[in-house]
C-alpha cells in the first residue's frame, strides 16, 4: 500500500483570536462605552470609536442605519449586563398581562426553562427569547392557571384572593396570601412584594413525546431525524418557544449514565450526524428557509456522567477530546449551524468548561466556525470549583466565550466585574452582546414584534418596522439561493419571494423617507417659528449702560444684566452721532475700553446680543452717556 500526498486532504488554516478583542466607543462623551474608555487599560484591548446613536434600536441594525457593534457601543452597560445576564424571568412576570410592553404582551411562555431579558422590548426593540427543555420534544407545563401580577397602583379588594410566588426547577408554586386591609396592601406592594391574582381558569399546551436521541440514532436515516425535528420546530412555533435545549449529545461512555436516553450514541460520526439532521430540522422550513427557531447542542463538553456531574473532572488527552467527545458537535456546527451551544456543569482537565477559551472560542469559534451564541448550564455560576471557586468568575464567563448565564439574575455582579474588579473587558462584555443580538434579530419572535410594531400609530415607526419585516424576508430567501450554489428552474419561486420582498422593501423606505420628511418638515416649520418668537422677544429687551468712569486715557463702562443674553456690544466715539465709532465685545458686566484721547469726551451706548437658530440677533441701543477721559 502506498500514500501520496494527493490521498489526504488539504491542511486547514485557522485565524485564531488568541485572546483579542475589540471595545467599540461611542462618540457620545456622556455614554458607559465612552466613560469606560477614559478609565480603563485599553492596552488589553483594542479601542475602535463609532458614531453616537444615543436611541438606537436593533431595527435600526436590521435597516442598515447602523452596525450591531454601533448599537453596543451606544448602549448603557447595565444594558448590556441584562442582556447577556438571562435577565428578568420569574416563570410569570414578564409576560403578564400588566408588563408595559408593545401590543399587549411580550412572548413568554409557561413552564419554560427560562428567557432572556423583555427590559429591552421597549427601548431598544429587543424582544425576550423563550428558552424550553427537551429532550424528546419540547416539555413545558402541558395545563396550568394562570395568574396575573398585581400593578403598583392597585387598590385592595376584600373580595379577591391574593397570592405569592416562588421559582423553582418545576416552574412558579403560589402561595395564598391573607391580606386584612388596604394598608396591608399598599405595604406589601411598597416593600417590593409580588403579588398575583387568579381567576382560576385553566389553559393547556400539551407538546408531542418525540422519539429519544438514542431511538432516533439507530434509525441510520438522516431525513427521517430531519423530519422529527421539524415537527418539534412546529410545536416550537405554535407555543412560542425560540431556543429548544436539545439535543443533548454527549457520548456513551458509562452505561449508568442517567441521561444516555438523551443522548444518541457512542460513536461521534452517528452523534454529529444525527444532531445535524435534527438541527436542520427545526431551523429551516420545507421550503430551506429559516424558521426563526433554533436547538441547543449540549452539554459542551465531557458531560458524559449524571453523578457528581456539577462538580466532576473530566480528565482526557487532547487526541481523545478531537476524535471522539468532541468529534460529533464539530460535525453539527459544521454541517448545520445551530443557534446555540450549552456549556456543561463539569470541569475538564481541573478547569470548568463554562470559563475554558480554548474550548469555547478558539475550538467552537475560530476553527469550527460557530456563529450563534453560547449559553451556561442554568445556576453553572454557582457551582464554580477549582482555582476560581467562591470568586467573581463573570468576567471569565465573558472572556471565555459564553455569552449567556443562565437563568440570569447577576448584573450585579457582572457590572461589579467590569467597573469595580475590572476583571472584565468591555469588548468582551460587547462581543456576547453581538452575539446575542445576530440570532435574535432573526428569529420568529423578532419578526413577531416587528408584525406588532407595523401596526403602530406612529407612521415612522410602522414603515420602519415593515422595512425590516421585508429586509429580513429576502435574506432568508436569498440564503436558501446561495446554499444552492446554482440557479435552476426550481429556483422561479425562490426569486419571485426575493423580488417581492426587495419591492416591499424599496416601499417601505419610500415610505419611511416620506414620513421622516414630512416629521422633519413639520419639526423645521416649529422651530423656525419659535425662533421667530425668540428673535423678536429678545429684540424688544432693553440694553442699559449704568455707570461709565473715566480713567487715564481709558474709561470703565459697567453694564446692566439683560437676561438671556450671551453677551453685549459697547459703542463709543467723540461724537454724538457716533460717527466712525468704534466697538467692543464682553461677555461681562463691564468692560475697559483703551487707548482713549486724554482729556477728551466721549459718547457711550450699549446693547445686548444672543445667538438664536446661528444669527446673532441684537437689542437695539440704550440711551447714550458722556463720560471724560483724564
Amino acid at each position: 500500500m502506498s500514500l501520496a500526498a494527493s490521498s489526504f486532504g488539504k491542511t486547514e488554516t485557522h485565524a485564531y483570536t488568541d485572546g483579542k478583542v475589540t471595545s467599540y466607543i461611542s462618540e457620545d462623551k456622556d455614554s458607559d462605552s465612552n466613560v469606560y474608555s477614559k478609565n480603563a487599560d485599553l492596552d488589553k484591548e483594542t479601542k475602535k470609536t463609532v458614531k453616537a446613536a444615543k436611541d438606537a434600536t436593533l431595527v435600526d441594525v436590521v435597516n442598515g442605519k447602523l452596525t450591531m457593534e454601533e448599537l453596543v457601543a451606544n448602549m448603557s452597560s447595565t444594558e448590556l449586563a441584562d442582556l447577556v445576564e438571562g435577565g428578568t424571568y420569574d416563570g410569570l412576570s414578564a409576560g403578564s398581562s400588566s408588563s408595559a410592553v408593545i401590543g399587549s404582551q411580550a412572548d413568554s411562555v409557561y413552564g419554560a426553562a427560562g428567557e432572556t431579558t423583555s427590559n429591552l422590548y421597549n427601548s431598544r426593540y429587543i424582544p425576550n427569547i423563550v428558552l424550553s427543555d427537551g429532550p424528546a420534544g419540547i416539555r413545558i407545563t402541558k395545563e396550568y392557571i394562570q395568574y396575573e401580577l398585581v400593578g403598583a397602583d392597585a387598590t385592595f379588594d376584600a373580595n379577591q384572593t391574593y397570592y405569592t410566588g416562588t421559582y423553582s426547577w418545576s416552574g412558579m408554586n403560589y402561595t395564598e396570601k391573607a391580606i386584612a386591609n388596604e394598608t396591608e396592601f399598599k405595604k406589601l406592594l411598597a416593600d417590593g412584594e409580588k403579588l398575583y391574582t387568579t381567576d382560576n381558569t385553566k389553559y393547556y399546551q400539551y407538546c408531542t413525546a418525540m422519539p429519544i436521541g438514542t431511538l432516533l440514532a439507530q434509525a441510520w436515516d438522516p431525513a427521517v431525524i430531519e423530519e422529527v425535528g421539524r415537527a418539534v420546530g412546529t410545536e416550537m412555533l405554535e407555543y412560542g418557544v425560540t431556543s429548544w435545549l436539545a439535543p443533548g449529545m454527549n457520548i456513551h461512555r458509562n452505561p449508568l449514565c442517567g441521561r444516555n436516553f438523551e443522548y444518541y450514541s457512542e460513536d461521534p460520526l452517528i452523534s454529529g450526524e444525527a444532531a445535524a439532521s435534527e438541527t436542520k430540522g427545526v431551523q429551516t422550513k420545507a421550503d430551506g428557509t429559516y424558521s426563526g427557531i433554533g436547538v441547543t447542542l449540549k452539554h459542551f463538553a465531557f458531560n458524559n456522567q449524571e453523578q457528581q456531574r456539577m462538580g466532576s473532572n473530566s480528565v482526557v488527552s487532547e487526541r481523545a477530546a478531537r476524535e471522539i467527545y468532541l468529534k460529533g458537535f464539530e460535525i453539527g456546527v459544521e454541517e448545520a449551524q445551530p443557534d446555540y451551544i450549552m456549556s456543561s456543569y463539569n470541569m475538564v482537565n481541573g478547569y470548568p468548561t463554562f470559563e475554558n477559551y480554548g474550548l469555547l472560542t478558539t475550538m467552537l469559534r475560530d476553527e469550527w466556525g460557530f456563529e450563534g451564541f453560547v449559553m451556561t448550564d442554568w445556576y453553572s455560576i454557582s457551582r464554580v470549583n477549582g482555582a476560581n471557586k467562591g470568586k467573581n468568575v463573570q468576567g471569565l464567563l465573558m472572556w471565555a466565550g459564553n455569552d449567556c448565564e443562565m437563568p440570569g439574575g447577576n448584573v450585579k455582579n457582572m457590572l461589579t466585574a467590569l467597573n469595580t474588579d475590572k476583571t472584565l473587558r468591555l469588548g468582551d462584555l460587547q462581543k456576547s452582546a453581538v452575539n446575542m443580538l445576530n440570532v435574535i434579530a432573526k428569529s420568529a419572535v423578532f419578526e413577531n414584534m416587528l408584525d406588532k410594531l407595523a401596526t403602530s400609530d406612529d407612521a415612522v415607526t410602522a414603515a420602519e418596522a415593515k422595512q425590516a419585516k421585508a429586509i429580513l424576508t429576502k435574506n432568508k430567501a436569498q440564503k436558501v439561493l446561495d446554499d444552492l450554489g446554482y440557479e435552476s428552474k426550481e429556483d422561479a419561486a425562490v426569486k419571485a419571494q426575493i423580488a417581492a420582498a426587495e419591492k416591499a422593501k424599496a416601499e417601505a423606505e419610500a415610505a419611511a423617507k416620506a414620513a421622516k420628511a414630512e416629521a422633519d418638515a413639520a419639526k423645521a416649520e416649529a422651530a423656525s417659528a419659535n425662533a421667530k418668537l425668540e428673535k423678536n422677544a429678545f429684540k424688544a429687551k432693553k440694553a442699559t449702560v449704568k455707570k461709565v468712569t473715566g480713567k487715564s486715557k481709558a474709561a470703565v463702562v459697567k453694564v446692566k444684566k439683560v437676561k438671556g443674553a450671551d453677551g453685549y456690544q459697547v459703542q463709543y466715539s467723540k461724537k454724538a452721532n457716533f460717527k466712525s465709532a468704534k466697538k467692543a465685545n464682553t461677555k461681562k458686566l463691564n468692560v475697559t475700553l483703551k487707548k482713549l484721547s486724554k482729556g477728551s469726551k466721549y459718547y457711550v451706548r450699549v446693547r445686548a446680543y444672543k445667538t438664536i437658530n446661528g444669527q446673532k440677533v441684537y437689542t437695539k441701543y440704550s440711551a447714550k452717556k458722556t463720560v471724560k477721559v483724564k
